[in-house]
């Protein structure tokens, strides 16, 4: 009798819940397959974790939600970084640069800020022309310049030594 009460709570919850948490899972992800494997690891977790008599908290669906929210935005970041890695290998082999130099210019870029990093990829990486780059962003062509420009001097400060610095030369 105890298993068909679970049984019947689960399945109360599922009615209660299940296209509530979807909907939350879906607005936060692009993927809506992922977004359903998400719920459906959400709706996994509550069988495995109910073992009373009241069900869990709606608010506990969330909570888990949020839980496999993070794991999966952690694992797209990691996929993506190997990706770009693999991608950074390919252009300085084509390119015959030192892969050092290649590794010390990405972490310089890495510590630009989210916007500049992505004018600095769309221009130099991309292949794209200011007006362009304006035109995909919704900018100005001198915003654009603006920015790049102060990207560059941000990535000249890092990439250049302390010594070079303090000399007032800097050469990037």
């Amino acid at each position: 009798m105890q298993e068909q009460e679970r049984k019947t709570r689960f399945a109360a919850q599922w009615a209660a819940h299940h296209t509530r948490v979807l909907r939350y899972v879906e607005r936060r992800v692009d993927d809506l397959a992922v977004a359903d494997d998400i719920t459906q690891k959400v709706f996994a977790v509550l069988w495995q974790k109910d073992v009373g008599v009241e069900p869990l908290p709606s608010g506990w669906l969330f909570v888990t939600a949020a839980n496999h929210l993070r794991h999966h935005y952690r694992d797209t970041q990691r996929k993506r970084a190997a990706d770009e890695t693999t991608q950074i290998l390919l252009v300085a082999a084509r390119r015959e640069v030192a892969m050092t130099d290649i590794l010390i210019l990405r972490e310089a870029v890495e510590m630009l800020g989210p916007h500049a990093r992505d004018l600095v990829a769309l221009h130099y990486w991309d292949g794209l022309t200011q007006s362009e780059i304006a035109d995909y962003l919704g900018m100005t062509p001198g915003a654009v310049a603006t920015g790049l420009s102060r990207a560059r001097a941000r990535l000249r400060l890092h990439l250049t030594s302390e010594d070079e610095q303090q000399g007032g030369r800097i050469h990037a």
